[in-house]
């Protein structure tokens, strides 16, 4: 569905990026613009930057860029139509809708019929088998608990749910579209679940989005989770989150797993959320940002589990969220721990957890020998590592005193060394998104424009001409002249011609709003070659030098198959005062 470029434009004038960013992103204002940690990569050093002057966002780090419904696009993950949309939403417009955006729209709402239809009939299902029934009840769950999360079973067999949902008339692709169903190598299609407890994933509207399945013997996988669909992606999903947003305890619950956060919420903490079967994304510690402001993990107790604490903390924390840890002694889990001690001390562990960094200094004294030099001086450098990721210098400083107290030594001498390795850091990151940054301009995104590297002259002209054509519309006129898309060589910079192109056509200014057939990533290498322009003066001579360049190559490359038709190029270069 292509947008009117003009709607478009008044949407985007009514968008303040930095506002719209800054619901995700901790943003600092540096110089005319903001910097803070790119939502689309782990980091520790700010290399994603917002500029305010043309409304428009660069991460040197991973090269991710763009506009309001780029970053709408990337961080939602909508297509670009239904970013608009949500943009729409937020400043009070209405998107013209045409066939195709009505066709997708339907098949949306028929994917959600029929995970309804689907949940309504696997809860049929476990009423009818006995042995389900007693799994889920001898997992401590009751009665009332089952229908509030409208537990289901899918039964064995390759087609009983197909049958069922084909007796209400989806078609056989259709199950398949809503994840339902799977197609074997021999092209028939199979029951997507099969002999596994059911457990709906229901989204914060209250729509049946997905399902997660788990067996209930020792078979692999034991879970087994719905693939992406069009309403649903694990990644940014989180199961009872529907549950969890209107709580008003302060706080999320982080369990690992559909059955601890069941547990926990029969045992009065409707708090609790997990991820579906995935370690935790940037995606989903930013969704829970919108919910909370304190986020308590809650982990298994085994190595990995520990090892999933430490991640989850560092996505958590750049989500700008407060977090602490649940340490569960003589418990493998929430779940078992409620079993054993029961939901009244689980509480007061809740309102005694720890801080991440008070966790991550207990953890790194607990492997080590405190008792020998040896020991002191690896647990110090560990906890300088620790302290030296804190952004808060009274935090530091809080922490610096109490390991120094503990250790013998004098809290000065850890806070330089915190000080010491942050500035290296610092110095690293800056040096690691200064070289990217020259990486990016001299050779582009070799993924997204890989015929860049082998004709690198030629596609530097190309850019720079992009450039131009960008700050000057005006000078297409000229350009189309002696030049066509044609001439380019490179395909993605030959698309970008194209659709700037067209917007002049139209009456338009080339912008990221004519891109709307461009990938995120594709958009993302559009503005990076953007940010380019500062190196160009602007002026007619200099478009006319990046022609003559750009077709000498074509001539003694034979990089096309038409001759080169000199004489429009020279009466343009002589109309320019650049005769030759």
């Amino acid at each position: 569905m292509a947008l009117p470029q003009s709607f478009i434009e008044e949407l985007k004038s009514r968008i303040e990026l930095e506002d719209l960013i800054s619901g995700y992103v901790k943003l600092k204002r540096q110089g005319g613009g903001y910097i803070g940690l790119c939502p689309f990569h782990s980091e520790k050093t700010p290399s994603f930057h917002v500029f305010p002057s043309d409304q428009h966002y660069y991460c040197f780090g991973c090269n991710s860029g763009g506009d309001a419904i780029t970053f709408v696009r990337a961080i939602e993950n909508l297509d670009y139509v239904d970013a608009v949309r949500f943009l729409a939403d937020r400043a009070g417009m209405t998107v013209p809708e045409d066939r195709e955006s009505r066709e997708r729209a339907a098949q949306r709402a028929d994917v959600l019929e029929m995970n309804t239809e689907a949940a309504r009939w696997f809860h049929t299902q476990l009423r009818a088998n006995p042995a389900a029934v007693r799994y889920l009840s001898g997992r401590g769950l009751t009665e009332k608990t089952i229908l509030h999360f409208g537990l289901g079973y899918a039964p064995e067999g390759w087609d009983n749910l197909l049958k069922h949902l084909k007796s209400k008339g989806y078609t056989e692709p259709d199950i398949k579209r809503a994840g339902l169903a799977g197609v074997a190598s021999s092209g028939r299609h199979y029951d997507y679940f099969r002999n596994r407890v059911m457990f709906p994933i229901i989204d914060v509207r209250g729509r049946v989005v997905g399902f997660g399945g788990r067996v209930m013997d020792d078979s692999q996988p034991k879970y087994l989770n719905s693939p992406d669909t069009p309403v649903f992606k694990k990644s940014l999903s989180l199961f009872s989150l529907q549950n969890a947003k209107g709580v008003k305890a302060g706080r999320l619950i982080l369990a690992e797993g559909y059955l601890d956060v069941i547990a926990l919420y029969q045992a009065g903490f409707p708090e609790a959320v997990a991820t579906l079967g995935t370690a935790l994304t940037g995606e989903q510690a930013r969704l829970m940002a919108r919910y909370t402001d304190e986020v308590v993990i809650a982990y298994d107790m085994d190595e990995a589990g520990r090892r999933a604490t430490d991640r989850a903390g560092d996505l958590l924390t750049s989500a700008g969220l407060k977090v602490r840890v649940l340490r569960l002694e003589g418990a493998k889990d929430p779940d078992e721990f409620i079993k054993k001690q029961g939901a009244e001390k689980l509480r007061r562990k809740l309102d005694q957890t720890e801080g991440v960094v008070e966790y991550r200094l207990s953890q790194a004294a607990n492997a080590l020998d405190l008792s020998s030099d040896a020991g002191k001086v690896s647990y110090l450098q560990e906890a300088a590592a620790i302290l030296s990721e804190l952004r808060s210098p009274v935090e530091a400083d809080v922490y610096a005193g109490r390991v120094a107290r503990e250790i013998g030594v004098e809290k000065e001498s850890l806070l330089s060394e915190a000080e010491r390795i942050r500035r290296g850091r610092q110095k690293k990151g800056r040096q690691q998104a200064l070289e990217q940054q020259q990486k990016m301009l001299r050779s582009g995104v070799p993924r997204i424009n890989p015929e860049r590297a082998q004709h690198l002259k030629a596609s530097r002209a190309e850019e720079g001409i992009l450039c131009l054509l960008f700050d000057h519309p005006d000078y297409y006129r000229d350009l189309a002249e002696v030049l066509t898309p044609d001439d380019f060589v490179t395909d993605f910079n030959r698309r970008i011609l194209i659709a700037f192109a067209g917007a002049i056509e139209q009456g338009d200014k080339p912008d990221l709003s004519c891109l709307q057939d461009f990938t995120i990533e594709e958009t993302g290498a559009v503005q990076g070659i953007l940010l380019g322009r500062n190196r160009y003066s602007g002026t007619r001579e200099e478009l006319a030098e990046l022609i003559e360049t750009l077709l000498d190559l074509r001539r003694r490359s034979q990089l096309h198959r038409q001759p080169l038709e000199g004489e429009a190029l020279r009466a343009y270069l002589a109309a320019m005062g650049k005769q030759k």
